[in-house]
């Protein structure tokens, strides 16, 4: 039986819980028995055996207006309660303040304003129906827009959401453009949105539930550290001191390339990979195509010599990485997991000291890396998605990430692609596992992908655009990779310090002085090779 709240109801539907706004008549605006029972009631889901799922959404014909400010007014010591707690951060309203661990899902129905916009930011996955619609009307009360806008930004594009604050209640963000802008993963149909939250709860309450904490945890943890450090705390042991404080990338003056003409270049014969170099551009093969390109140990020692090899060549201005078949790369190779103890226990050693070389980022490797993601990317495959420098697919590709499916956390490649993508879809595929998949379309609408083309045309225009991007200064291009990557270690403020650094580097280098006088000649640039 559960307690009774003030502006609230909390139920019971098999493994889901329910927690509704219930002050229909003024748009489920928060009044100071509402905030002061929040906290209690995400406790209760959150704590029940019963409960793996929690669905957030409202009574009526709103999800969540926020506070209440005629009733608050007539309370000042609620008044004076919820601003203290707004001035020292201490908010107790959502999921996220209250350390839920349980996964979360909104259900957005009508409108959701101002600090209901706390709702949507702090969920584990939204869901909204046709009519929903989103505005901040803070600012045209008088009102700064802070925390809500802030978790929004850390969940997607930042341009949206500073106009959502800055046209308060003269604009409203529609329930479509919430969902291209990957705030929200699905739009139902009105009547069917509780429904559809049940499906999805129930579908997401089936894997095991220490796991998708577990996924839960690590994901929003990646939101409040740099990229590498969140990769590192998502493992169960840290690396040597040493390692954490190495630089992803060499600097230019610092890299060893070898100097050995291009015709002279040979690269070493793998059983797993295929190398070869067309033009300027270098292709890397995933190859293993009756496993679906899955991943040995065999492989992943094979991918650590085959980018290094391909960086140092000096013919090679950009490289591809693709799969033979038709998958792209579906991670570790479960047969193996099964068959060769020793193996594992080599590559769970590996990941528990963030110990791994088997993609492009892994290895500090300067030049453009291109994904050309055919067919399937499952699991694991998508370290090669996240660690790209650009991503391209064929408009059959499919994403999904079956990890808590068969009882592992989802970690380390979500958290990569956090850094690439909105927070709110990367979290779905975490927690609904294999049975959902992503198409090459959303993914190219949330940005993961930045272009389609047809199965059979998809190496081609890898090609097509590996030598567009090699006509491009290499040592420009390398100090570029190096500063944007690097963007992703720190805030804004330091990155664009570092950045600096990064532009000056090459200040007085060689094509500094070819790059206009081509352009002035109107021919192509001789650019130096990297390293000179």
């Amino acid at each position: 039986m559960s307690a009774t709240y003030r502006g609230l109801r909390v139920e019971r539907r098999g493994p889901v819980g329910w927690l509704i706004f219930d002050r229909p008549d003024v748009g489920n605006a928060m009044d100071a028995g509402m905030l002061d029972d929040l906290p209690a009631a995400w406790a209760e889901l959150d704590a029940d055996p019963e409960v793996r799922v929690i669905v957030n959404t409202g009574g009526g014909s709103a999800f969540q207006t926020g506070l209440d400010v005629r009733q608050l007014a007539r309370d000042p010591g609620a008044l004076r309660e919820q601003s203290r707690r707004t001035k020292r951060a201490e908010l107790r309203l959502t999921a996220w303040h209250n350390n839920v661990g349980t996964p979360v899902i909104a259900a957005v129905n009508g409108v959701c304003a101002g600090g209901g916009l706390h709702f949507v930011a702090d969920a584990d996955v939204v869901l909204a129906a046709e009519s929903a619609t989103f505005l901040d009307p803070h600012v045209s009360v008088g009102q700064a827009s802070v925390y809500e806008l802030i978790g929004l930004a850390h969940r997607g594009a930042v341009e949206p959401v500073a106009r959502l604050g800055l046209t308060g209640r003269h604009e409203r963000l529609d329930a479509a453009r919430a969902h291209a802008l990957g705030f929200v993963s699905q739009v139902v149909p009105d009547d069917t949105l509780a429904g559809a939250a049940q499906s999805l709860a129930e579908q997401i309450a089936s894997r095991p539930p220490e796991v998708l904490r577990a996924a839960k945890r690590a994901l929003w943890s990646a939101l409040e550290t740099p990229r590498t450090t969140a990769l590192r705390a998502a493992a169960p042991a840290r690396t040597p001191a040493s390692a954490a404080t190495e630089p992803r990338y060499r600097s230019v003056s610092e890299r060893t390339v070898m100097t050995a003409p291009s015709d002279t270049f040979t690269y070493t014969e793998f059983e797993t990979l295929r190398v070869e170099r067309r033009g300027p551009v270098g292709w890397l093969l995933f190859n293993r195509p009756d496993r679906l390109n899955a991943m040995t140990n065999q492989m992943r020692d094979e991918l650590a010599v085959a980018w290094l090899e391909l960086d140092r060549d000096p013919a090679v201005r950009v490289i591809v990485n693709t799969g033979e078949g038709r998958a792209f790369q579906t991670g570790v190779d479960v047969a193996e997991i099964a068959s060769d103890g020793v193996g594992m226990e080599r590559y769970r050693e590996s990941m528990e000291n963030f110990d791994v070389h088997f993609t492009a980022w892994h290895q500090r490797v300067a030049k453009p890396v291109i994904a050309a993601v055919n067919g399937v990317c499952a699991g694991g495959g998508f370290h090669f998605v996240a660690d790209a420098d650009v991503v391209i697919a064929a408009t059959d590709a499919q994403f999904t990430d079956p990890h808590v499916s068969i009882g592992q956390v989802v970690a380390i490649e979500a958290i990569g692609l956090l850094r690439k993508m909105p927070f709110e879809p990367v979290m779905r595929m975490a927690l609904t596992g294999r049975h959902e998949r992503m198409s090459a379309e959303r993914a190219y609408q949330l940005g993961m992908v930045s272009q389609l083309v047809e199965p059979d045309a998809l190496r081609d225009a890898a090609q097509e655009l590996g030598e567009l991007i090699a006509r491009n200064s290499p040592v420009a291009m390398a100090a570029t990779k190096r500063a944007l990557w690097g963007a992703l270690e720190t805030g804004l403020t330091e990155a664009c310090r570092a950045g600096a650094k990064d532009l000056v580097s090459v200040w007085g280098h060689p094509d500094q002085t070819e790059g206009p006088a081509a352009w002035a000649e109107k021919r192509e640039a001789k650019w130096a090779p990297l390293g000179d």
